[in-house]
């Protein structure tokens, strides 16, 4: 879980500019135990992150904030923010896509 606090923030730009998502103690069960989904669940509200076309999931447990566009134009910036520390994120990151596909093969028998 994460410690945030009532009003912590997490600052971004996307292509529409830049935006701030503040969180507040309602948002969660406990706020000082965020969980992955819980924090994927705020980002995904906040209109501001739908606009720039961002999206945030919880893989195993972790928080993933992505573009819902592909290549290698796709990019957001994380700028900042007071919960960037406990998220273990860096302020001034610029994510950019990228174009490496995969083609998943499945193997095995039948025996059904």
């Amino acid at each position: 879980p994460f410690a945030l606090a009532n009003g912590d923030t997490l600052d971004f730009t996307g292509p529409l500019g830049s935006f701030r998502v503040s969180v507040a103690t309602a948002d969660f069960a406990e706020i000082s135990e965020a969980t992955a989904e819980e924090l994927a669940a705020l980002l995904n509200a906040d209109a501001n992150f739908q606009a720039n076309g961002l999206r945030a999931s919880d893989v195993g447990g972790r928080l993933v904030v992505q573009t819902q566009t592909a290549g290698t134009t796709a990019t957001f910036t994380l700028d900042g923010g007071t919960a960037i520390s406990e998220l273990g994120w860096t302020g001034g990151t610029t994510l950019t896509g990228k174009t490496t596909g995969v083609s998943p093969t499945l193997g095995g028998s039948y025996a059904g």
